[in-house]
């Protein structure tokens, strides 16, 4: 019974550790690379939205065989995240951002859709 309890209670916070890294990831790729890229275009940031489990946006399908499998040692994992912003005009665009990280580290943001 105990030990039900202990693997519940891993599960739970593995699933609540990963909610919180993405949060953080997706906040720094906001501030400092996200943000000013859009500044480029001048528009106006107004949200960032999960594509969904395993969906890549604009970006077409995984190259690997397995999203959560590494390729031969390669520790860089990528995050794709819907942005929304704003023309001066008020018109709304959305584009994809795949973020490319190397453990919690945002090492680069590529975009789709602008």
């Amino acid at each position: 019974m105990i030990g039900i309890f202990i693997v519940g209670l891993l599960i739970a916070l593995t699933i609540i550790l990963n909610y919180l890294i993405y949060k953080v990831i997706v906040f720094i790729a906001v501030r400092k690379f996200i943000i000013p890229h859009l500044k480029k275009y001048s528009l106006d940031f107004i949200e960032v939205k999960f594509c969904g489990f395993l969906n890549t946006g604009d970006f077409g399908k995984h190259t690997s065989f397995s999203p959560f499998v590494q390729k031969m040692g390669n520790i860089k994992s990528n995050t794709y995240v819907f942005v929304f912003a704003q023309k001066k005009n008020k018109e709304i665009i959305k584009l994809t951002a795949k973020i490319q990280t190397t453990f919690f580290f945002v090492r680069n943001v590529e975009y789709r859709g602008l």
